[in-house]
C-alpha cells in the first residue's frame, strides 16, 4: 500500500472515532499535551536541524515521558531523526496505530504525532504545522488551541532569548579567561 493511502486510512479512522465519544477534560489536556510536545520538536527541528530532535526529546521540562502517546511521540521523532524514509515512518507509525487500535481523541492524536512528524522531515514551517493540526481539530477547541498556541510561541521566544544571551554571557567569560592566560 503506499503511503498516501495509509495516511489516508488513518486519517479517516481517527477522525471518526474521535467524532464518537464526547470527550472529558483529561483527553481534552492529553490532546493539547501531545500538540505542544509536537509543536515544539517542530520548533526545535526548524532551528536545528532533524538531528536535533533527540536533545528536543532529552528537555525534560518540554517532554512528558508519562503521558500516554510518549513512546508513540519519541518512536516517530526517532525515526525521523534516524534518518529512515518518509515511507518507512509512515509504516512503522500506521502499523503500530492499527495494532493498537486506539479510540476517541487518543487515536487523533495518534494522526496528529505521525502527519507533523512527516511535515518536519519534509522541512515544513511551523506555520504549517499549525495549520494541519488545527485542521484537525474539532471547531470548538479552536479558540482554546489558538491560545494555547501563542503562549507556547511566546515562551519558547523567551527561552530562545535567555539561551543567547547566557550563551553571549558564556563567549564574554571564555575571552576574559583566554585574556588572562
Amino acid at each position: 500500500m503506499d503511503m498516501s493511502k495509509m495516511l489516508d486510512n488513518m486519517r479517516h479512522d481517527a477522525v471518526a472515532t474521535a467524532r464518537l465519544v464526547e470527550p472529558d477534560q483529561r483527553e481534552i489536556e492529553e490532546l493539547f499535551e501531545a500538540i505542544l510536545q509536537i509543536y515544539r520538536l517542530s520548533v526545535v527541528a526548524h532551528r536545528d536541524g532533524l538531528l536535533g530532535l533527540e536533545k528536543g526529546l532529552s528537555k525534560k521540562d518540554w517532554w512528558n515521558p508519562d503521558h500516554p502517546l510518549a513512546d508513540y511521540l519519541q518512536e516517530c521523532v526517532m525515526n525521523v531523526a534516524d534518518g529512515e524514509s518518509p515511507e518507512m515512518v509512515t509504516e512503522l507509525a500506521t502499523n503500530h496505530y492499527w495494532t493498537l487500535a486506539p479510540e476517541g481523541y487518543f487515536a487523533l492524536q495518534h494522526y496528529i504525532v505521525l502527519r507533523c512528524t512527516l511535515l518536519m522531515q519534509m522541512g515544513a514551517s511551523n506555520f504549517q504545522q499549525i495549520k494541519m493540526i488545527r485542521s484537525l481539530l474539532p471547531a470548538e477547541v479552536h479558540a482554546e488551541f489558538d491560545r494555547r498556541i501563542e503562549d507556547e510561541r511566546k515562551a519558547l521566544k523567551r527561552e530562545s532569548e535567555i539561551e543567547a544571551e547566557n550563551e553571549k554571557a558564556r563567549q564574554k567569560t571564555e575571552r576574559a579567561r583566554k585574556k588572562k592566560s
